[in-house]
């Protein structure tokens, strides 16, 4: 196989974001499974000629070639789990191909860090294996993705990758600033999300992707405190004033859609549920009302999407195996 063969697919599926970020050839070979020498000329490719298709325009977006978002949402890696729902996330991104995976938060659990616990529930948690869990988690992920690359090098694939930061990633921040001492310390520098090729999005800070808004939750104009309640989905498009919103933290699924104002542009409230299966001893019988898998925006075009939901007893019996 010739060089050029190994690194055109990746200039033409994800040269303009190489570009945009100005990425080096570590950086480029270690996200899109490249060697340096391929890394470095597709590097020198892209500073000699541009990304791909670049126009002044943006190209009009048929429905059929539409991006595809995979959102996973608050996953809880903790000590102690199965982890192999991660290998079937990544796994479940091989089949449908999304151009974007976005991880709506709360990847990490955290526990040990919980201010809720009793001195009781707290005993025998440790910060160290929590971290250790989450970033086992992002390894089981993205090795998938590197060994389908590796054995397929004709098949690649490396969709980009968002994380919106969770309040139960956001812990160890709380922490350092409760314990200034440990600055420079504590921090999100401990999770491996960079080193697997993830964006980091702080948390509350939503990301817009093809006209749909991500964040871990919103929160009414005024208060600082996480929209909630039985109309969900329906508030986001209120608050979202049109706008689509997807967000996790509740872990149910809640779904809403309408068409907003006369121009008829149709809006998207939307909360994902979690992906774990474990029950959660602080919700007692509130984890009877969660939905757990996997969630898939099809034909996404200016907030629009076609949704598409995978339980996890789904998730299961087809990647279980």
């Amino acid at each position: 196989m010739s060089e050029q063969r190994q690194w055109w697919p990746v200039y033409l599926k994800h040269g303009a974001r190489i570009h945009a970020e100005q990425m080096g050839r570590h950086k480029v070979a270690r996200l899109f499974g490249l060697d340096l020498n391929s890394a470095r000329r597709l590097c020198y490719h892209i500073k000699v000629h541009g990304p791909p298709f670049c126009r002044d325009v943006a190209p009009e977006v048929h429905r059929e070639e539409a991006p595809v978002h995979m959102v996973i949402g608050d996953a809880h890696a903790a000590p102690g789990q199965d982890l192999r729902r991660f290998e079937w996330a990544a796994r479940f991104a091989l089949d449908h191909r999304p151009d974007v995976v976005i991880s709506i938060g709360d990847w990490y659990g955290l526990d040990s860090l919980c201010k809720h616990h009793s001195k009781l529930e707290g005993e025998g948690l440790r910060l160290l294996d929590d971290l250790k869990a989450g970033n086992a988690a992002l390894k089981r992920f993205g090795d998938v993705l590197n060994t389908h690359n590796r054995i397929n090098p004709d098949d690649f694939y490396m969709p980009r990758l968002v994380v919106t930061l969770g309040n139960h990633d956001a812990r160890i921040i709380r922490e350092a600033a409760d314990h200034p001492q440990l600055e420079g310390l504590l921090g999100y520098q401990l999770m491996d999300w960079e080193s697997w090729g993830w964006e980091v999005v702080p948390f509350k800070q939503p990301i817009e992707i093809d006209g749909v808004h991500y964040c871990h939750y919103f929160t009414r104009s005024g208060s600082p405190r996480a929209m909630s309640g039985m109309h969900h989905a329906a508030a986001l498009i209120r608050e979202g004033m049109g706008r689509s919103l997807v967000c996790g933290h509740s872990h149910q699924l809640h779904y809403y859609t309408k068409a907003a104002g006369i121009s008829g542009k149709r809006a998207h409230g939307l909360v994902v549920g979690c992906f774990f299966e474990h029950w959660e001893h602080y919700a007692s019988t509130g984890n009877q009302q969660w939905w757990r898998g996997l969630v898939l925006l099809r034909n996404v075009i200016d907030g629009d999407f076609d949704l598409e939901l995978w339980s996890m007893d789904r998730i299961k019996d087809r990647y279980n195996v």
